[in-house]
């Protein structure tokens, strides 16, 4: 029983690194696309992220230092920038925050910048050949959608559709 739960968490998770690497790529090529080319393909990614986001599962990790980051600020600013260009219109939203009792502005561009480091990590984590990096990607993966990404999809989608 063991082994095939095993088994469903290592397919969980290559679903996860295929979604992740596919909006990646689209994110580091979004200058290409018109403003309804992005919205179309973000309304079928961003809920594929999300569910695969919530099948993946992982052990706790006994050495954080393997969970590195790779995106740096000034890549995180330009794909901002690219992202803001292209969305610029649309860019700036209300929120309701039910927890803060008032509507919140929000920048879609920052949204899902902030998607593409936290994926971008993960992706280039778990392609580093040793299986602590596999572990601490798919820790910090969970970790991140958990307390960043995850509601982030979730508040941006109602937005976008």
């Amino acid at each position: 029983m063991e082994d095939k739960i095993e088994l469903l968490n290592k397919k969980a998770t290559m679903d996860m690194l295929e979604s992740a690497s596919k909006f990646c790529l689209f994110m580091e090529h979004i200058a290409e696309y018109k403003q309804e080319q992005i919205l179309e393909y973000l309304l079928t990614l961003c809920p594929l992220l999300y569910l695969k986001g919530r099948l993946i599962r992982s052990t706790e990790i006994d050495d954080n230092s393997a969970c590195e980051q790779f995106v740096t600020e000034e890549q995180y600013e330009l794909m901002r920038l690219a992202v803001k260009k292209n969305l610029q219109a649309i860019d700036f939203f209300e929120f309701y925050d039910a927890n803060l009792h008032e509507n919140q502005t929000l920048s879609l561009s920052e949204m899902l910048t902030d998607i593409y480091q936290d994926l971008k990590d993960f992706v280039l984590l778990y392609n580093k050949p040793q299986q602590i990096a596999k572990d601490a990607a798919v820790f910090m993966c969970c970790l991140n959608f958990a307390n960043n990404w995850g509601s982030k999809i979730a508040i941006l989608l109602p937005y976008i559709h």
